[in-house]
């Protein structure tokens, strides 16, 4: 699993409504069983230190896969 921790906000209040710690090596969400929509699906993340371009990236509803996983480095 990548180690890091991903904060999840509501899209229109901004508030902060989860946390998880990203996606496993398969790219799936850490919070939900692998056939199922995303926890942060309609919502928006930011990964801890993430850059600009990831600040409050928005996960759109439906997703069933983690908008993260491409950033995983599999050797």
């Amino acid at each position: 699993m990548k180690e890091s921790r991903v904060d999840i906000f509501d899209n229109q209040s901004r508030r902060l409504i989860g946390v998880c710690h990203g996606p496993t090596l398969a790219g799936t969400c850490t919070k939900r069983p692998p056939t199922t929509v995303v926890a942060c699906a309609g919502g928006r993340i930011s990964e801890l230190a993430a850059g600009p371009a990831k600040w409050l990236l928005y996960v759109p509803s439906g997703s069933r896969h983690c908008p993260l996983a491409a950033d995983l480095e599999i050797s």
